[in-house]
């Protein structure tokens, strides 16, 4: 008994984040069903323009809460928030590609997601509905 008050005391210190896993979700028309998560850094990075259905990429990524772009770029890349923002800063202005759309909310994300087959984006789990697909759950990576 005391072991379960233990571990239930230790969930309640938790953020909310941590029990709220991070997924990534695309448009269910997009003919994916499944990304890795070298799938997924790459197309965020800009090293990959296509998903594997052959649809072109249209990363989005959600603004605010701005935790939640933060903990997506350290799970994903393992890189805070400026070296991501300097990454693309250099790959816009050479002209090699174009960062992720931007959105304010998580409605905005999964709006654009539904409304574009080649979207793809992030949120946590509890915000994903019936408008999109999710194709992988992020968990946190002992790499650093």
């Amino acid at each position: 008994m005391r072991r379960l008050a233990v571990l239930f005391a230790a969930l309640l210190a938790m953020p909310a984040w941590a029990r709220d896993p991070l997924v990534i979700i695309v448009n269910p028309e997009s003919g994916v069903t499944r990304l890795t998560r070298q799938e997924v850094e790459n197309i965020y990075m800009g090293r990959q323009r296509r998903l594997p259905s052959g649809l072109m990429a249209l990363p989005v990524e959600e603004m605010f809460p701005a935790e939640t772009r933060l903990r997506f770029y350290q799970t994903l890349v393992h890189l805070p928030m400026p070296e991501v923002r300097a990454y693309w800063a250099r790959m816009y202005f050479s002209g090699q590609c174009q960062p992720p759309r931007q959105t304010e909310t998580a409605e905005e994300t999964l709006e654009v997601i539904a409304a574009n087959k080649g979207a793809i984006g992030f949120l946590a789990r509890s915000k994903v509905d019936r408008r999109v697909r999710v194709v992988l759950e992020l968990e946190p990576s002992a790499e650093p």
